[in-house]
């Protein structure tokens, strides 16, 4: 199964006072219903938590997000991130590369794809 998010968030703050928001996934987590960090492994490496629902269905996971690359010039910020369901043999969830930007200040485009392959037994 795969989920796809795209939203678009006005910032009405200067560009400067955006990107620095951004750099701190404390910061950008708090702006996420149902994700939390739990520990800072290391500069860029974190633990988390993340409640996912989608119709009548509610997964938790557990998982590492880690920044790859902080580009300044073009304020942007790609991020790795992984997951496991807490529930024993549920499934695994990743979001691959992806970026957080604020270009030009205005807005944050936020847009990703969530991919849970189905585990045995399941439906999906």
């Amino acid at each position: 199964m795969e989920v796809k998010v795209d939203k678009r968030y006005p910032l009405d703050v200067d560009p400067a006072r955006a990107w620095v928001v951004l750099q701190d996934l404390g910061s950008v987590t708090v702006c996420m219903p149902g994700a939390e960090l739990t520990d800072r492994v290391g500069d860029r490496h974190y633990k988390g938590k993340v409640k996912v629902k989608v119709g009548p269905a509610t997964a938790n996971f557990d998982g590492d997000v880690e920044m790859l690359e902080v580009d300044p010039d073009n304020r942007r910020i790609r991020l790795n991130a992984k997951g496991v369901d807490v529930v024993p043999n549920a499934s695994l969830a990743s979001v691959t590369d992806k970026a957080i930007s604020c270009p030009d200040g205005k807005e944050v485009p936020f847009d990703l794809l969530v991919t849970i392959p189905p585990h045995e037994g399941s439906p999906l």
